[in-house]
Order: C-alpha cells, then structure tokens, then sequence
C-alpha cells in the first residue's frame, strides 16, 4: 500500500530542522555506529496536532523509512498501533516491533483507549554479553512541553538500549520538535562515559526502575540485592538526613543491652570448621 505524500523533511513540528550529534573521538576499539530516529506526525495526524505549523504537512513514510535504513546502521520509527499494517509491508525483514505502554495516556472516545504505542527499529549491534532489555517501556506521557506527543526521558534511554547504542555513536533526531530526544542523548551518553571510569553498574535507564535487568547475573536474587543495596547506599534526601541527625541525638544505633533484642551466640560448622553467623532474637524466642 502507498502513503505517499508531502516530502518528510518540512514536517517537523515546529519547523524544526533535524538535528545531529557527533561522534566522539575516542581510543575505544567500539566501532562507531549511526543511528537515526524518526517520531514524525502519526498516519492522518499532522494537519490534526500541527495545523499551526504552515510547513506541517503528512510524512511520506515510504520515503522515510528507505532514507533510514540506506543511511543509518540503526533506525527507529515511532508509529501508532493502527498504522502496522501499513508501515511493516515497507520495512525490511530484520526489524522488530517494541512498544511504548502508557500507564497514564489521554483518553479520547476509543475505547478501549489507544494506550500503546509501537516503535518499528532496527539495532545497530547485537546485545550479546549485554543485560537483557525487554521490548517494551512503560513511562507516561509528558504533559505541558508545548507540544504534542513530546518523549520522555525514560522513552529515550530505553530506545538508545534497545539500539544497542554506545556513546562513541552517531545520533540523528530526523524530527526533533522540543528537542527532547536530542538532550536525553546528550544525558545518556555523558553518563555512559563517565559509567565506564566511575564504575556504576547500573544506567539511566535503570536509575527510575527495573534495576534487576542491569544485574550481571539478573536471575540470582544476590546479584539484584547488591545493585540496590549500592543504589540505595548513594542515595540522598532530606528525609533521610532528618532521620539520621535524630537518631544520632538518640546516641546512635541501639545497642544489645536493654534492647527487645539479644545476640545468639555464635555456632561453628562442624563439617567445616567455619564459624557460624550471629542470629538476633527475641528473649521468648527459640531457634530450631
């Protein structure tokens, strides 16, 4: 099926021009990618959402999708649900579908409610070695950014994952709008960098939620504990301080005598010789 119709390049919202970040000169043996992204006015949308904008005008998705895969190693296409059918016929085999799940999106009269969006992509490298992401994100939408459909951040830094991005990469924002797309990737890839001296173990994508993917191991429940035990040892707020200051005028931690609880003694494993943890329990308690 066709869509064709008005060149691509003066739909971007607000007249916007696409926008390009550089590759970073680095002495990593990483070979450096391109990828580009388009998030143009959905299928029978742009005179809707954009009529403000006298060079909006509807996208050819054709020309669109060709541009992406001739020029960019990686690609992604944000879409609405209803215009798979159409679109997926034009892409080539080796993309996939992944999907912006929306716990909070603007009801209008469907229903049930479009609260889904897709993202037809392409990654630029294998994930192989790598934590394992799910093919699917579910921020909210964004609310008074000026204009429709702006991205969130947690949106962009699970798309540059899913990519299989690396900050030594080329990120194209074919159409940029806000510009949010495009500072998330500065963000994103500033923190990579910095990740590799510092030895963070987990990335902004993972710094709101779903920690257990960026485990190295993320099924033993021990790998998962020391990430959030480490994110949660870092973490700062006034709270926190409010509750550290009046527990030390309470003369710090409670210690053994007088307290609801007592030290068992210590117990050695008599098939290793090792000695035993120290188990607390209660005075009327008994250990089995």
């Amino acid at each position: 099926m066709s869509i064709k119709n008005i060149d691509y390049d003066s739909s971007a919202s607000n007249g916007a021009k696409e926008t390009t970040t550089s590759a970073l000169p680095t002495g990593s043996a990483t070979e450096r990618k391109k990828c580009g992204f388009g998030d143009p006015p959905y299928i029978g949308q742009a005179h809707r959402h954009y009529s403000h904008d006298p060079r909006c005008a509807e996208v050819d998705h054709e020309e669109l999708i060709r541009r992406l895969d001739d020029n960019y190693d990686g690609w992604g296409l944000s879409c609405s649900s209803p215009s798979l059918r159409m679109l997926l016929p034009l892409c080539p085999p080796d993309v996939r579908v992944a999907a912006w799940v929306k716990p909070f999106a603007s009801f209008k009269a469907a229903n049930p409610a479009f609260a889904w969006e897709s993202v037809i992509y392409k990654p630029c490298r294998t994930r192989k070695g790598r934590f394992i992401m799910r093919d699917w994100v579910a921020p909210c939408i964004t609310l008074k950014r000026g204009l429709c459909g702006v991205k969130p951040d947690r949106f962009s830094f699970w798309l540059f994952e899913i990519l299989g991005m690396e900050p030594e990469d080329q990120f194209d924002d074919l159409f940029p709008g806000s510009g949010a797309v495009t500072r998330a990737w500065g963000r994103w890839r500033d923190f990579e960098l910095e990740r590799r001296i510092t030895g963070e173990p987990v990335g902004l994508y993972a710094q709101e939620k779903d920690l257990a993917l960026f485990a190295d191991k993320p099924n033993r429940l021990g790998s998962i504990a020391r990430l959030m035990g480490h994110k949660g040892g870092r973490s700062t707020s006034e709270a926190k301080s409010r509750a550290a200051r009046a527990n030390g005028a309470l003369g710090g931690r409670p210690r053994n005598e007088g307290h609801e609880w007592t030290a068992w003694p210590r117990r050695r494993n008599l098939k290793t010789g090792e000695d035993g943890v120290s188990i607390r329990v209660k005075p009327d308690e008994k250990i089995a």
